[in-house]
């Protein structure tokens, strides 16, 4: 009779237990693992949008003269010059979000004065338009030669510019970061295009200066794959 009871009791609290229509899910079968991020989907995107980028940017500089040093004897040519380097600086920032700076055409009177101040220059300009003709779309190491060559032009203007060439190269860091933007690039192209870069602007300013400073020099081997 008691077992009876019981059982007329627990009926009626099983119904109600299940009116409400949930399933009440074991705790040892919940999936609380994180979402699994498609990384080939990324590195896909990545290798897309570097491609593509590097592509307009060669169109946009690849029919652009190459310099030979000798040539440049009359301001006309000087000029000619000038107005070259900077139609890559406005597509270099156009394309990447870079923020280089123009060879100020309003600062060159002279062309002696002028090659000995800006004649470093002329090599990293025609390594960059021979890579924009040299493009290999298939070849991820000749975009990074492009990539690389841009933003060594663009840094060595700087250098340049503002009498960097000849001075201590510790703010430099800063510089790259914060001013010219090169972030920017190293987001497009990855670390080893980033390391490419990095080791030619350490060989330009051991060429152009004799050496670099202590701290500038630990600072930019991190990066020196």
């Amino acid at each position: 009779m008691k077992d009876k009871f019981i059982t007329l009791v627990l009926i009626p609290v099983i119904l109600l237990a299940g009116c409400n229509g949930k399933v009440q899910t074991p705790i040892g079968s919940i999936d609380i693992s994180q979402p699994q991020i498609n990384t080939s989907n990324i590195e896909y995107e990545f290798n897309e949008l570097k491609l593509a980028t590097a592509i307009v940017l060669a169109n946009g500089i690849k029919n652009l003269p190459t310099i030979n040093s000798s040539k440049l004897n009359t301001m006309q040519d000087i000029n000619d010059f000038v107005k070259n380097v900077n139609s890559v600086i406005e597509v270099s920032n156009k394309n990447l979000g870079t923020n280089f700076q123009k060879i100020k055409v309003e600062q060159v009177s002279d062309a002696a004065v002028f090659i000995e101040n800006y004649g470093p220059l002329i090599e990293p300009y025609n390594s960059l338009i021979a890579s924009a003709n040299q493009l290999n779309p298939d070849d991820d190491a000749s975009l990074n030669e492009l990539y690389a060559n841009t933003a060594l032009l663009g840094t060595d203007i700087f250098l340049v510019q503002t009498g960097g060439i000849h001075k201590t190269t510790f703010k430099l860091v800063g510089v790259l970061n914060n001013e010219l933007k090169i972030a920017k690039i190293r987001n497009l192209c990855g670390n080893e295009c980033h390391s490419l870069f990095l080791k030619r602007l350490y060989t330009f300013i051991n060429v152009n200066l004799g050496s670099v400073t202590e701290s500038f020099e630990s600072w930019i081997k991190q990066f020196i794959y």
